[in-house]
């Protein structure tokens, strides 16, 4: 699994698992209705067991207790319990997905569950003012829910979109190659058809940081130095070194070890993390 770098992470990202996290813990802590104040007494008195404060882990509860049919009127206390279930599962999933993974994985799992939640809240909602019968009083959180969900899916698209134009522009063409140098060609993304020469002992440092990199990739799934590139004349190979989080794989999908040298041949292929940014060396 990948490490957490916060600093990494595009704004829209981080609004995600902000809000994702909010809705986990609301899930235990926010009531979407509360008994009325006489009823509620009542209940205390009774020992009963029916909660004052309806949070979704409490109606979970409630929903699989022996009160489910009572209050409810029928038979429906599983749809109910799926309804609330929901309201944390989707979350957890989003939260943990765009916290490890800088992919576009995140934001499409993102999106796909608004859609989901947006309907769930509704519904949720509706479920919450529906027990007024039983002496509870609804609170909005239902729809307020409702519309951060939808923010969040607008969010998620313009970030989906923004990831697929992560990278930046290249920074040249076609560069003179000298008689005794090897070369790192762009085979795929920013610098596609770019033939940069590496003069042999030199290194040529791909990341995001113009400061420190002589190849800029701009984008979140790019750590400011990624890797680095070095040609061997005398022994006709390439020194690779990973620096990053998101790491370097070759032309099979096999990640390069990070902090340490990797040797390879002219023609081999590193591809720079979860990007479309694929180099040919030599």
């Amino acid at each position: 699994m990948n490490k957490i770098d916060w600093s990494e992470k595009s704004i829209f990202r981080k609004i995600i698992i902000i809000m994702s996290a909010l809705q986990v813990v609301a899930f235990f802590a926010l009531p979407y209705a509360r008994m009325n104040s006489a009823v509620g007494s009542l209940n205390s008195l009774a020992n009963s067991g029916i909660p004052n404060n309806l949070t979704g882990f409490a109606a979970v509860k409630l929903f699989l207790s022996p009160f489910a049919g009572e209050m409810l009127g029928g038979d429906a206390s599983a749809f109910y319990v799926v309804l609330f279930v929901l309201a944390l599962i989707c979350p957890l999933l989003v939260l943990v997905l765009n916290l490890f993974n800088k992919g576009k994985s995140g934001y499409v799992v993102k999106i796909i569950t608004a859609i989901i939640m947006i309907a769930d809240y509704a519904f949720i909602t509706a479920v919450a003012y529906g027990l007024s019968t039983a002496g509870y009083e609804a609170y909005p959180f239902g729809m307020i829910f409702c519309t951060l969900e939808f923010a969040m899916f607008i969010i998620s698209i313009i970030g989906l979109v923004k990831n697929g134009k992560s990278s930046g522009k290249a920074g040249g063409s076609n560069v003179k190659q000298g008689k005794h140098d090897g070369t790192l060609t762009g085979i795929r993304g920013s610098y596609a058809g770019a033939v940069i020469p590496l003069k042999s002992g030199t290194a040529v440092v791909i990341g995001r940081d113009p400061k420190s990199c002589s190849v800029v990739i701009k984008g979140e799934n790019v750590s400011r130095r990624h890797c680095s590139v070095i040609y061997d004349e005398k022994n006709n190979s390439y020194s690779v070194t990973d620096y990053s989080v998101n790491g370097v794989y070759d032309r099979r999908g096999r990640k390069l070890e990070s902090g340490r040298v990797n040797i390879m041949a002219p023609g081999d292929e590193i591809h720079i993390g979860a990007t479309d940014e694929i180099f040919r060396l030599g």
